[in-house]
């Protein structure tokens, strides 16, 4: 198993709401944490597509600003470690699908495999996905192998 050093880490794409955890392997002044998974902040949620409605609803000014303050303090804590958050809401479109896809092949994007199991053994699948639905299966993604590799 490769450790993931200190300081090591360029991007991380938070989609479990985790990332604070590893503000330590980020590369400091350089690197940059995009969350899907955390709260928005007040601001970003009441101009965020869900509220982009015929009705325009308000968020309460008391959650607006609680949200506010969650993510000063998650930004807060990122820029400790010298590193840039930013909360984003997904809109996809096929020009980012693209994009993303270019620099996945092109290697400018490297994913992180946490762990592998075979389709074969039922139990380790399932195991597996207890981890993931339990939020504890650790650093990158968990791949289900269904032809070795």
């Amino acid at each position: 198993m490769k450790v993931i050093p200190p300081g090591s880490v360029d991007f991380i794409l938070d989609t479990t709401g985790e990332s604070m955890r590893f503000l330590s392997l980020m590369k400091p002044s350089t690197s940059f944490i995009a969350s899907i998974a955390t709260m928005p902040s007040g601001d970003v949620l009441q101009n965020s597509p869900l509220m982009r409605r015929p009705d325009r609803p308000q968020l309460p000014w008391l959650a607006r600003i609680g949200l506010n303050v969650a993510d000063f303090i998650r930004r807060a804590r990122a820029r400790r470690w010298r590193v840039e958050y930013e909360y984003f809401f997904l809109e996809p479109n096929r020009e980012d699908l693209e994009t993303l896809s270019n620099h996945v092949e092109q290697g400018k994007v490297v994913p992180v495999i946490g762990s592998r199991v075979l389709r074969q053994d039922i139990e380790q699948v399932r195991e597996a996905c207890r981890l993931v639905y339990k939020g504890k299966g650790g650093i990158g993604k968990t791949v289900v192998e269904v032809v070795r590799t």
